[in-house]
């Protein structure tokens, strides 16, 4: 993973580039346990060494993580909490950790109609080290600047708590499932609120996906300098997502 910033020079201040990288090899492994009654709980493991480059910590570093998942299909309940820290690094004084709890309510799980729910608590950096979050939005954000939100220096100081709702009626005759949906967001920076409505057919291969979202991000006045009197940000995104 790379990632590469550069900022243009305006009057009293000169222009900056900065850039970062790291390659990381792990390996990670699990095993379900089933329940009578569908149920199964599984426990992970991750274990990696990772090489920092570029403007930011350099050096090479181990992180472990592990996790557990439970989920029980017949009541639509599932639940997940993962953690993962980093055990030493070359750049002393670099540390690093993060845990991830999450609670999936879908009492009609597999069709993707009826109410939907979905609460996530994160604290600290991303909770997963594998391929994928890699490439995480708030990894490649973390590597570019230290915009965490973080007043005390703790390591788990910088959280955010997610709440969305949905729920998926049939369209088109069936062909298809609508999703109209809410959320909100709470963190150490702000405050976000979601209004979004997605479109959806068939899974796996042959699936289509066509998101629409509305956002509106307020700062927390007084939580920090420059924070009062900011306008709220807006934003709408259009995503369209097929599988073949």
């Amino acid at each position: 993973m790379g990632v590469r910033t550069r900022s243009a020079a305006a009057p009293g201040l000169a222009g900056t580039s900065t850039e970062a990288t790291r390659l990381r090899l792990g390996l990670a492994a699990s095993r379900p346990f089933r329940f009578e009654g569908g149920a199964q709980l599984k426990p992970s493991v991750e274990v990696a060494v990772r090489r920092d480059g570029g403007d930011a910590e350099t050096g090479l570093g181990v992180d472990v993580g592990g996790g557990i998942a439970w989920a029980d299909p017949r009541r639509g309940l599932a639940f997940d909490l993962k953690g993962r820290g980093l055990v030493g690094h070359d750049a002393k004084g670099f540390r690093e950790a993060g845990l991830t709890g999450s609670l999936f309510w879908e009492p009609r799980a597999g069709n993707g109609r009826g109410p939907r729910l979905t609460l996530t608590q994160t604290m600290g950096a991303p909770a997963s080290g594998g391929a994928d979050a890699l490439l995480e939005r708030g990894t490649l954000a973390g590597l570019a600047a230290n915009d965490d939100g973080a007043e005390d220096g703790g390591l788990l100081a910088s959280r955010r708590l997610g709440l969305r709702f949905g729920y998926g009626l049939a369209a088109f005759g069936g062909r298809f499932t609508s999703t109209p949906g809410l959320g909100f967001g709470q963190s150490a920076a702000g405050r976000d609120y979601r209004l979004g409505w997605r479109l959806s057919r068939g899974a796996g291969a042959g699936r289509l996906d066509l998101s629409l979202e509305a956002m509106r991000r307020e700062a927390v006045n007084g939580s920090g300098a420059g924070r009062v009197g900011v306008e709220p940000d807006h934003a709408v995104g259009l995503r369209i997502e097929a599988r073949f």
